[in-house]
């Protein structure tokens, strides 16, 4: 079964990954790009890469940015959720997608999620809770347009708002260019965090784990960024140097932190590992390999609009194949 999946979501992605797309250069906004591969996978589809010791956090690092540019009508965006976890491969599989990386927090009582206007999940923990800040901010999309956003809001605001599709995360990195992330996780009193609680936000967003990460830029691309870590080769990176490393190397307008840490993976069809296109380390199984994906409730996928249909694929050999 595990094979015919492979030989399945090969097949699908080879076919839908990047092509024929009106030509688009590189983003361009900073030269200080030293040691990064940039690959443009095809004309508005570039794929960042940076793999090996990243001096501003004085560690090594793996870091994948995946930019797509919206602008031209040629790619689009969408989050699918399901109560069903599965891995973020079998969820592209099934959308036709060819490019992605996993969504909220895990949590169903911290995250909100509404997909195709129907709202999936709403935060229920109370303010006083420690995980309340897991909801700080949220991806905002309506995929018949194309318009997206990225901003602060809490639950009260997510159902009220007019995008179809809203998605969560905590904390916001940067908004409308303010590095809000360099000092969410501030520690004036010089605490050892590994001694509170797992979950305070101080500890979670102030040591380094494995991150993911979307961002919007001014001129309508998006941002999928994982930086892997627990690998000696990628130490993994505290909320405050992901915003750093973005506004280095990107700029964006506006950015959110999403779940990382064993969940971390982002997928690219035709490149990375050949049977799944992660191009990450996931660490899930703890081994250094591409196969360690987590099974997830929630996705952001990337999409060929003239992309081909594969909905005559049977169910079961879809779901659960955690490959």
């Amino acid at each position: 079964m595990k094979k015919t999946f492979y030989i399945l979501i090969q097949a699908a992605l080879l076919t839908t990954g990047c092509c024929n797309t009106p030509a688009d250069d590189p983003l361009s906004r900073t030269s200080d790009m030293a040691g990064w591969s940039i690959d443009v996978v095809a004309p508005g589809c570039v794929w960042y890469n940076y793999t090996g010791f990243y001096l501003p956090t004085g560690a090594n690092q793996t870091i994948n940015v995946l930019e797509i540019d919206l602008s031209h009508g040629g790619y689009s965006l969408s989050v699918v959720h399901s109560e069903e976890a599965d891995s973020l491969s079998a969820f592209a599989l099934r959308a036709d997608a060819f490019a992605g990386i996993n969504g909220s927090y895990f949590e169903p009582d911290v995250s909100f999620v509404k997909t195709d206007g129907k709202v999936r999940r709403e935060v229920t923990v109370d303010k006083a809770h420690t995980r309340y800040w897991k909801h700080e901010g949220a991806f905002f999309l309506d995929p018949a347009t194309g318009k997206a956003d990225i901003d602060y809001g809490d639950n009260a605001s997510y159902l009220a708002s007019t995008y179809s599709t809203v998605l969560s995360g905590a904390p916001m990195l940067i908004a409308d260019y303010e590095p809000a992330g360099e000092t969410f996780a501030a520690n004036p009193d010089s605490l050892d965090l590994r001694t509170l609680d797992y979950e305070d936000y101080r500890r979670h967003q102030g040591v380094r784990h494995p991150r993911v990460a979307i961002a919007l830029t001014e001129d309508d691309r998006a941002l999928l960024i994982t930086v892997d870590g627990r690998w000696w080769t990628s130490s993994g990176m505290t909320a405050q140097e992901l915003t750093r490393m973005l506004v280095r190397h990107f700029n964006p307008r506006c950015a959110l932190n999403l779940d990382g840490g064993g969940s971390t993976t982002m997928l690219i069809g035709n490149r990375g590992v050949y049977d799944t296109h992660v191009v990450n380390f996931p660490v899930d199984n703890k081994r250094y390999d591409h196969y360690g994906q987590r099974a997830v409730n929630n996705v952001v996928l990337v999409k060929r609009n003239d992309s081909v249909s594969y909905t005559h694929l049977r169910a079961h050999e879809t779901r659960h194949d955690l490959v």
